[in-house]
């Protein structure tokens, strides 16, 4: 089978690990309510910009905060210069071992903003860049 067909049947197991234990999502929940951010980043390619695309479309239209999609480019190759600090970014990935994902996350990390993590293995280098 594809990995994208192996993706497909696991989705079910992921959810329901996820759901069982909240208290990650419960603890971002409290630091996004005391520092509140004006503008949000999502990082991701292939399928999993899929997601980002949805996280910013619900997080747009249900609080009002824009989300841009960055491309990792300007973060890796380009090194650009980004005023991120204290901004939320939330890089997306199944595995969370991509190179290029990882790097910009720690990227922009270093320059101040609040990174997190949505990723489908704990552990994972992804999970580790960010906070």
């Amino acid at each position: 089978m594809s990995n994208m067909v192996n993706e497909a049947l696991e989705s079910a197991n992921v959810v329901a690990a996820q759901l069982a234990d909240t208290s990650h999502i419960e603890q971002l929940a409290v630091k996004l309510r005391e520092q509140p951010r004006h503008v949000a980043l999502t990082v991701a390619h292939g399928s999993s910009d899929h997601a980002a695309s949805y996280f910013a479309s619900l997080t747009m239209s249900r609080i009002g905060v824009p989300v841009a999609s960055l491309p990792m480019s300007v973060v890796t190759l380009q090194q650009g210069p980004l005023r991120v600090s204290g901004q939320l970014a939330v890089a997306f990935s199944q595995s969370g071992k991509s190179p290029d994902l990882v790097g910009t996350m720690q990227a922009l990390r270093d320059a101040g903003a609040f990174t997190v993590a949505a990723v489908n293995v704990a552990g994972s280098p992804l999970e580790s860049a960010c906070e």
